[in-house]
């Protein structure tokens, strides 16, 4: 999550509905928890869009019922899982 969330209202709210989250520090912080560097995890995010947008049908989504749009979502899921096994 984006710095602008890391308020103790959001994350009591996110603990108890036993949410596991990751939010960096602000800079202006009094006596900050330490966290790990977000990068590694912010990749596996990235890179996940970057490769949902390699397909047209749900980057543009026209399809106007949701099933179609999920059943082309789990689709491009499965080709980029098919795709992953292969290398």
């Amino acid at each position: 999550m984006d710095k602008t969330y890391a308020n103790n209202a959001i994350e009591d709210k996110l603990k108890k509905r036993n949410i596991r989250y990751r939010i960096q520090n602000k800079k202006n912080a009094r006596d900050p928890e330490w966290t790990a560097p977000l990068n590694p995890f912010r990749w596996i995010v990235e890179c996940t869009f970057a490769w949902l947008n390699a397909f047209r049908a749900i980057k543009t989504c026209w399809e106007f019922g949701f099933d179609n749009y999920n059943a082309l979502f789990r689709l491009a899921f499965a080709i980029i899982l098919f795709r992953m096994s292969w290398k």
